[in-house]
């Protein structure tokens, strides 16, 4: 994590900001503003904003503004806003994934209220990325509301699918692919 690096829970709520924070490197590049592995809160006010994650190597880079590993349970809700952050490799310019938000096999990720990603880039879901999952319980995403500015994969044929499901509410702006 270029900002923070969290094991446990991890809430960020009111005015706080993580802004300008990087995670660069030729190894492991997730998580520009925050790597969480537990769960995330992140509500009121609160924004990531111009974060990247970097990779100068084959491997890839994960999570310009939020990477979230494996069993992890992420909800952005209230006012909060991740934006304009990227996830980008200069070496591989196909490995960048999640430009707002990526994550490995997650339990799941809540969208609710005004929370908003927007303004993020990456070559692979410039808004969310989620790998997905074989457990089952894993890879949802909650559209309860919010929105998502940039296209979101939702799944991928290597680690299996996400579903989407929720009460609904939440407006994608770009593309969306549900991995079968």
């Amino acid at each position: 994590g270029g900002g923070v690096f969290a094991s446990g829970t991890f809430k960020m709520s009111g005015p706080a900001v993580i802004r300008s924070c990087t995670a660069e490197g030729t190894s492991f590049n997730c998580g520009g503003g925050v790597y969480v592995d537990g769960s995330f809160e992140m509500s009121g006010e609160a924004i990531i904003e111009g974060c990247q994650a970097i990779s100068n190597s084959s491997n890839s880079s994960n999570g310009g503004g939020v990477y979230l590993a494996n069993n992890t349970k992420f909800t952005l809700s209230g006012n909060a806003v991740i934006q304009n952050c990227t996830a980008t490799n200069s070496a591989n310019s196909g490995e960048a994934y999640g430009g707002g938000v990526s994550a490995a096999c997650v339990k799941e990720i809540t969208l609710a209220d005004s929370a908003r990603i927007v303004g993020c880039a990456a070559a692979n879901g410039s808004g969310l990325y989620i790998t997905g999952s074989q457990v089952p319980g894993y890879g949802k995403l909650f559209a309860n509301g919010g929105s998502v500015d940039g296209d979101v994969v939702l799944g991928d044929t290597e680690d299996g699918p996400s579903t989407i499901t929720g009460s609904g509410g939440t407006v994608f702006n770009g593309k969306v692919t549900v991995t079968p």
